[in-house]
């Protein structure tokens, strides 16, 4: 009796390592893909809160002047306080970044946090997406109240 394994057994032994290793890596990288949206869809969401919190505390305008709110422009992944009366003057702008390859489908126009009375200008979905992934988004609901509702990863947003 031979001692050892045959060509073929080697070659089948090889074959399901493969095919286990290469099932691992497909479901890393949509796993890694699914975590980048969420990280994206939670920055977009404290960023959301941080222009509603500083918003309700009347943060950014130098006194005596006129507060309006806190915007959010997420066509330019910024927030900036409003101060002035009719033509309310956008103050020092805070950038946000969201992971690479991920983009707001159809931003709205800038959300205006409001101090007083206290809520937002918008109502609506905002739908975070990754390019490297068919029909997967991160949404956010934001109501009249100013109330940010999450929905992470979910399939098909409108």
């Amino acid at each position: 009796m031979k001692n050892g394994f045959t060509l073929i057994e080697i070659l089948v032994t090889v074959t399901i390592l493969s095919l286990l290793i290469g099932g691992s890596i497909a479901g890393y990288s949509s796993f890694n893909q699914k975590q980048k949206l969420k990280s994206s869809g939670l920055t977009l969401k404290n960023t959301l809160r941080m222009a509603q919190s500083r918003s309700y505390t009347g943060e950014g305008c130098p006194a005596p002047t006129p507060f309006a709110g806190w915007n959010v422009d997420l066509a330019n992944r910024s927030i900036y306080a409003l101060c002035g009366y009719n033509t309310p003057t956008p103050q020092p702008t805070i950038k946000f970044y969201l992971q690479p390859n991920i983009t707001i489908v159809a931003p709205p126009p800038p959300i205006l946090f409001r101090s007083f009375p206290q809520g937002t200008n918008y109502t609506g979905t905002i739908c975070l997406r990754s390019s490297e992934m068919t029909n997967t988004y991160y949404k956010l609901q934001v109501e009249a109240s100013g109330n940010i509702i999450e929905y992470p990863v979910v399939t098909g947003c409108p």
